[in-house]
């Protein structure tokens, strides 16, 4: 019986700050307080609980605690060029996990200000596949003499086996690494991209 009596208290507790009803709060404490040791018959504990768990809002929470991430917020791929003493073109493409794609044409390009397209599923494995193929995964993520002031920096991200990499390439990059960003220069030109009003950030 004692058990009984560490439940019902534990549910009046909770439903003290959640339960809508106060009238069955009070109506299962009377029925605690008539409670008596000897007493093994649990049958108005239950019907005391079953009054309150109907006022509760029940929210069900999976086993496996997964929280599934929108593919459209996830970054699958990025390629930015930046600015140099000349005219070097300015840039920047963000591609999503759901094939979603974002441009702004910043300067010294034919493409200019912001658009939009979207990749295929098969286009999105190419770009995974060929990081992997020049070993992007492996690679430094910054490729830079700061002493050298005249080139463009160019920022390099993909999705490999899952995992983001991000790269600054600037000066004395593998030579593998300038190949796939003209891989994936060519699959961004290969595309129709469409003027937008606004834009994901």
């Amino acid at each position: 019986m004692k058990n009984y009596k560490i439940i019902l208290i534990a549910v009046l507790v909770v439903g003290i700050a959640s339960c809508k009803n106060r009238q069955k709060i009070a109506k299962a404490e009377e029925q605690m307080n008539s409670l008596s040791t000897e007493n093994e018959d649990s049958t108005f504990v239950n019907d005391a609980f079953s009054d309150l768990e109907d006022d509760f809002d029940v929210v069900e929470v999976s086993d496996t605690n997964e929280i599934k991430q929108d593919k459209s917020d996830v970054t699958y791929a990025v390629l930015e060029r930046g600015a140099c003493f000349g005219r070097c073109p300015i840039y920047k493409v963000k591609i999503f996990a759901d094939g979603k794609a974002t441009y702004e044409g910043i300067n010294f390009v034919d493409l200019m200000g912001r658009h939009e397209t979207e990749f295929t599923a098969d286009e999105l494995s190419l770009i995974e596949e060929k990081a992997f193929e020049f070993k992007l995964d492996t690679m430094s993520k910054v490729y830079d003499q700061p002493m050298v002031t005249d080139l463009p920096t160019t920022i390099i991200g993909v999705t490999v086996n899952g995992k983001y990499k991000q790269i600054k390439m600037r000066h004395k990059y593998p030579e593998t690494l300038r190949s796939y960003r003209n891989f994936i220069e060519e699959l961004i030109q290969s595309k129709t991209w469409t003027p937008i009003v606004s834009n994901r950030e």
